[in-house]
């Protein structure tokens, strides 16, 4: 199948495998890098480590990718600004941390518990990178999920192992971290799930000429044959505040309300701001999933995303420097 989002398409296969340890196995000897040592330690609780591969499963993408001790994995298209480590308020995964320049994609492979990462190897030779460790319960020997993941300039390939508790691979896009696929992998089976990014292409949009008449200091009309000509993108643009694009970007995201175990989808009042001059650009209600859409902004501009609750019920929410580099910023299809 494939999944669609922002700049990104991915293609998802999903087959029966080998163990998760037959598989690294077999990896590491193809790769003659050790299978009992690791080049960086993994092993923690509520964290995320920033780990070198060898090779980008993205076009011209970065070489840094983020490994989440709850059961996370993403590669960066751009290089993350910021690798502090935050709490991921994902709607449909109960515990995630990961960097705070959110990933492009975010692959999860997290039991339905505080976990913790254990055991988890990383070796690399070539374009190619592979992992092997255990996600299970933070105190315990339950919610165990065993896992191997290789990954090359083609994509990555995930193998899973439940071994007491069904486990769902989900896929979260957009930056917003939209859920966009999930699989549940019940206990004891093995299973490798393929994802194979691609980019798309933004369409062309329409081109017109127009003719434009300008009036000279004296007031006077030109000279017959004085027109001036342009062309224009057909859109929604901003020409009276200025434009530096074409007004072919696109702002989305969700809000949440915050609340114990999960967050929730809450609509409210979603304000757009330029950040060059403070000034509103849109301004829309969420929907009831908490989605939004500001489109055909401009694309070179930085943005502030601010959530306001109904009535002021709490203090409201922001996101700011949300811009085209770091993907908070789309371009429209």
């Amino acid at each position: 199948m494939t999944v669609s989002f922002g700049r990104l398409s991915f293609a998802i296969d999903v087959a029966d495998s080998a163990t998760p340890a037959q598989r690294y196995s077999a990896w590491a000897q193809a790769l003659g890098v050790s299978e009992t040592e690791t080049l960086q330690s993994l092993d923690t609780d509520d964290g995320s480590f920033a780990v070198t591969l060898g090779a980008s499963p993205y076009n011209a993408g970065s070489t840094i990718a983020m490994f989440a001790s709850e059961g996370g994995f993403a590669p960066y298209k751009n290089a993350p600004a910021n690798t502090v480590n935050v709490a991921y308020p994902l709607a449909t995964v109960n515990r995630m941390y990961g960097f705070t320049t959110r990933p492009d994609a975010l692959v999860t492979f997290h039991p339905d518990t505080d976990c913790r990462s254990l055991g988890v190897l990383f070796q690399r030779a070539g374009a190619v990178s592979i992992f092997k460790g255990r996600i299970r319960n933070l105190n315990t020997e339950t919610y165990r999920l065993d896992f191997a993941l290789r990954v090359n300039a083609s994509g990555w390939e995930l193998v899973v192992q439940p071994l007491d508790l069904v486990q769902p691979v989900k896929l979260f896009g957009n930056n917003s971290l939209v859920e966009v696929y999930s699989l549940d992998v019940a206990v004891g089976e093995s299973k490798a799930f393929t994802f194979a990014p691609t980019d798309i292409v933004p369409a062309p949009l329409q081109t017109v000429t127009r003719s434009l008449v300008y009036v000279n200091s004296a007031g006077a009309m030109p000279a017959y044959g004085g027109t001036t000509s342009r062309s224009i993108r057909v859109g929604r643009k901003d020409h009276l505040t200025g434009v530096l694009g074409q007004g072919i970007g696109r702002v989305r995201g969700n809000t949440f309300d915050y609340s114990v175990p999960n967050n929730k989808p809450y609509s409210c009042r979603v304000r757009l701001i330029r950040e060059t001059d403070g000034l509103q650009m849109r301004e829309l209600w969420s929907g009831a999933d908490g989605g939004y859409d500001f489109t055909y902004v401009d694309e070179l501009q930085s943005y502030t995303v601010l959530a306001q609750y109904l009535n002021h019920g709490k203090r409201a929410v922001l996101a700011d420097g949300l811009t085209l580099a770091n993907g908070g910023v789309e371009l429209m299809p």
